[in-house]
Parts: structure tokens; sequence; C-alpha cells
């Protein structure tokens, strides 16, 4: 195994440039947000151990981590090859599938309007071939009735073909779909490509997993983090219990959500009607809260602390509801069902806003392709996270449970 000597020096001096010239130049709000936001981008957890203190600076470090940890892995000559062949060969793969097995040409032809100017051609080609068909046929008529020898019959039945032949040519051609239906159904077209390809990105990375868990244990080792996994050799597999585990989890974080919605609606029942529309920004806070816990939930530090209590929605509803029985039974169910979680959402409470922007970063990285190349850092991000909210105190294996490592590495 390579070694790798990180410098985990500390440096006393980071930021301090940024807050003299913040003092001096301007002393506003904005100004020093601005700071605030530099310092946190150039905050790096593996030479500093101490995190930035202002919200601004967690928020903006948890966001721009994972992209440091990218440019660490570039830096090193022997990481970047993997991490190239890797994410690039994933990448490829997953474009291949997409091509072959979805419907992409009918679809792109559609969606650029191809279709619609051939359509337009076969028209204008139509309507060339009829306007002189109806001018043959009107010099045809002229001729035939100024001939004093004409038969009637001949001349009626010229005047009834070109009388058809206009009439037709009045009717439209086509049926123009309306601008609403045709924005609808770009929305349908849209849609159906990006699921052809979130589907065909999840095969290619479930079958690839060992590789990403690999370069998260290189990104670990260069910049001093104890990795979470063993050395292995990474190899391309199918990981039924893997694949089962993944099942399990996405289940209990939708029966996590779910559990809260009921209090939610019983909210909605005591909102004005002019603000029924914080409703579904409660629900969207709700959904969002669990993603920043299961994103600390991505390393295994977030699985093991000992001092975990109740989240804060537990602990208001017990304050609040601990005499009445049928709602302290449901908050006794409630607990229950979260305990398994304690854990990583007494890490989101203790820092927030570092998740929260780790969070961000991670919901980023799961647009198509992107999430070939981000996707193994993020364990390592919030596992820095963790570490320099507690200290710098690294996590012995043993503390580690086998479930909770899962559920960081299944993601």
């Amino acid at each position: 195994m390579r070694s790798h000597s990180p410098d985990v020096r500390p440096r006393e001096q980071e930021g301090r440039d940024h807050e003299t010239a913040s003092a001096s130049s301007d002393d506003s709000p904005l100004w020093r947000v601005w700071g605030d936001v530099r310092r946190g981008a150039e905050h790096l957890p593996w030479r500093t151990v101490a995190p930035p203190t202002s919200r601004w600076a967690r928020f903006i470090q948890g966001f721009i981590l994972p992209f440091q940890l990218l440019r660490v892995l570039l830096e090193e000559p022997t990481s970047r090859r993997a991490y190239l062949r890797v994410c690039c060969t994933q990448a490829v793969v997953i474009l291949a599938l997409f091509v072959t097995f979805s419907d992409f040409g009918k679809t792109v032809v559609r969606l650029t309007g191809a279709s619609e100017r051939m359509e337009a051609l076969v028209d204008e080609a139509q309507a060339d071939v009829e306007r002189e068909a109806i001018e043959e046929l009107s010099e045809q008529l002229v001729a035939l009735v100024q001939r004093k020898d004409a038969d009637p019959n001949e001349v009626k039945e010229l005047r009834k073909e070109l009388e058809k032949l206009t009439s037709a040519r009045k009717k439209p051609q086509r049926e123009g779909e309306s601008p609403q239906t045709r924005f609808a159904w770009t929305l349908v077209d849209w849609a159906g490509l990006l699921s052809s390809l979130y589907v065909c990105q999840w095969i290619v990375i479930a079958l690839s997993r060992d590789h990403h868990t690999h370069l998260s244990r290189e990104a670990s080792l260069l910049t001093g983090l104890p990795p979470e996994d063993e050395a292995f050799t990474p190899r391309v597999r199918l990981n039924v219990s893997w694949m089962i585990k993944k099942a399990r989890q996405r289940w209990r974080a939708l029966l996590l959500f779910a559990m809260g919605m009921p209090v939610l609606w019983g909210m909605k029942l005591f909102l004005p009607s002019e603000a029924k529309w914080l409703f579904p920004v409660m629900v969207s806070l709700w959904g969002a809260w669990w993603f920043v816990v299961f994103t600390a939930g991505k390393s295994a530090r977030a699985w093991d602390d000992p001092t975990a209590r109740p989240p804060w929605f537990l602990r208001g509803w017990t304050g609040l509801f601990s005499r009445i029985p049928p709602f302290r039974a449901y908050g006794e169910w409630w607990t229950r069902r979260t305990e398994s979680v304690f854990s990583p959402a007494t890490q989101v409470e203790r820092d927030p806003w570092g998740l929260s922007g780790l969070a961000v970063a991670r919901a980023l990285s799961a647009l198509p392709l992107v999430k070939c190349f981000v996707r193994p850092v993020i364990p390592v991000a919030a596992g820095h996270l963790l570490r320099a909210e507690r200290g710098g105190d690294p996590v012995s294996d043993a503390a580690v449970p086998p479930e909770p490592v899962t559920e960081r590495s299944a993601g």
C-alpha cells in the first residue's frame, strides 16, 4: 500500500489577512459576509483542524469541500490516473447504454423541431404542386370557354375539378398543436430522456461502486483522514446484498419522512387561508432536513456518537404532548422508529451549516454524469466535517456499527 504524508501542520495565520483587509476597507454586513465566504472556501480541514466560526463560512466550506478533495485526487499522479480511468469509463458506458436502449434519436428530433421543419417542407412542396395544378386547369378552362364549339359538359367537368382543387387548398393541411400542448409534450420528452439517463447511471454505478469506494479510501489517505474501509482490490460485480440494503435504507428514509406528514397536515389546519402556501414550504424543509441527515450519514463517523439524543422535533413533541395519551403513544412510536438515526441527526444539530453546504453539493452531484465524478468524495467530505466538529479525534474501527457503515457506503 502506498504511504502518504499529508501536510497536517496548523496554519495559525490562515484568514487573518482577509479579516484585516475587511476591517480596513469596509465594515458593512455584506463585506463581512463576503469575507466569511472567502474564508470558508479557502479553509482546508486537513491543514487547519479548527473549523471556521462563521455560519456562512461553514456553509461555503461544506459546499466547496468535495471539490477541494477532487483537486487533491487530481494533484497526485497515481490517484489522478485511477480517478480519470474510473469516472470517464463510467460516463462513456452510461452514454453508450443511454443511446443504445433509449428512444434517443426520435426524442431529439422532436425536441429540436427537426420533424416539424420536415413536415413544413412537405406541406410547402405539396402546396406548390396544387398551385401549379390549379393554374394549369384555369388555363385549360379559359381556352375551352373561348372556343365556339366547346362542349358544355366538358366545361362543367373542368369547373367542378377546379373548384375541388381550390376548396381542398383552402383547408389547413395539418392541425397544428396549441403552444400549451407542445410545451407539455416537450416536458414529457425531457423527463423521459432524464429518466433513461438516471436509470443507466444507477446501473453502471451499482456494478462498479467498488471503484468509488477505493477512490474514497485514497482521498482519505491523501488528506490525513483515517479511512473507513480496509484495503481491497476493486472489481465490477453485482452486489446483491448491497442492493437489498440499499432498498431497505430507501424504505427507512421514506418512512421517516412520512411519519412527520400527519404533524404537518395538522399544522396546516391552523393556517389561515392566505397562508396555505406555507404547507408545501414546510414539507420541502422537512424533506431537506432529512436529506442533510443522510448526507452526514455518508460517513461512518456520523453513526457512533454515544451522547446522541432524540432530534429537535421529537423533543418538542414530547414536551408539548407528553400528557395527552394518544399523542404520547404516537410520539413513543415515532421515537422508536427514529432511534436508529439519532446519531447522524445529532451531528446535523451540532453543525447544521457545514453539513447543509455539503448536502447542496451532494444534490448538485446527483445530476446525470456528474455523480460519476463527485460521488467518491462525498463520504470523505462528511468525515472531515465531523472530525473537525469533534476536534480532530479519529474514530476507532470498533466504534463503527455495521449497518450505518452500509448507509454510508451505499449512497
